[in-house]
């Protein structure tokens, strides 16, 4: 069973980088304003798909949230759903890095 501390650290990490998902997202639908052409929708798919590692990260605030209150099931999966998130995240950026080039 995840500590107490283990399930603080995952609660933080989880809402920081949602928000930087979500700084990011901003940036791309700004630099798809400013594209009247195909390539301005390319950015602005990829802001959209964003939605899908944003909910992973909420996701996983949720469940850590639960692990505080004494959900076991919770607190035996945190750490698991911290590395699909992160994975998430990590195929999130590729495609990203992928779209961005020409």
């Amino acid at each position: 069973m995840a500590e107490h501390d283990t399930i603080l650290a995952v609660l933080s990490s989880g809402i920081a980088l949602a928000g930087l998902l979500l700084i990011f997202s901003t940036f791309l639908f700004t630099k798809a304003a400013s594209y009247e052409s195909r390539r301005g929708d390319k950015f602005k798919y990829v802001a959209q798909l964003t939605v899908v590692p944003v909910l992973a990260c909420l996701a996983l605030a949720w469940v850590s949230a639960m692990a505080l209150e004494g959900n076991h099931w919770a607190s035996l999966h945190l750490v698991t759903l911290l590395k699909a998130t992160l994975g998430i995240t990590a195929v999130f950026a590729i495609v990203g890095i992928l779209a961005g080039s020409p």
